[in-house]
Formats: structure tokens, C-alpha cells, sequence
């Protein structure tokens, strides 16, 4: 992989609702947010995974969710 890029390893849906939280909460940017998605986590067709799973979190999501919040409550 290249300099920028950071193969995810774990379930793809999960890559994009990590990110998709991240938005929400206004900790990045949620500009053109699929293409960097595909781009930086080697993703392809963001679009497609998120919308097989929303409007509910994708299955086995929680640790996504602990983890975000673990974050937030160290800052």
C-alpha cells in the first residue's frame, strides 16, 4: 500500500460506520467522504456498503460505538 493508505482489516461495513460516527460527531470532515473511504481504507463502493445496513447500525457495531466513546471521555 502507499504512504496514505491504511488497508482496513476487520468487516468493511464497519471501516465505514467508524467513519460515519466520526462525521456525526464532528470530529472529521464528512466532505467527499466516500472517495476517501475508498482511497485511504481501500474500500471499494462505500456508497453500496453503508446503504446495506442504514438506517441501522451494521451487526456487531457496539465495540465501534464503546471504542468512540472511550475516545471522547479520555479528551
Amino acid at each position: 500500500p502507499g504512504e496514505e493508505e491504511f488497508p482496513w482489516m476487520g468487516k468493511k461495513n464497519h471501516c465505514i460506520y467508524l467513519i460515519d460516527e466520526l462525521v456525526k460527531k464532528d470530529i472529521i470532515k464528512g466532505e467527499k467522504i466516500n472517495s476517501k473511504i475508498e482511497r485511504f481504507f481501500l474500500i471499494k463502493n462505500a456508497a453500496q456498503t453503508r446503504y446495506s445496513y442504514y438506517p441501522n447500525p451494521p451487526k456487531d457495531s457496539e465495540y465501534i460505538d464503546s471504542l468512540i466513546l472511550r475516545v471522547i471521555n479520555s479528551l
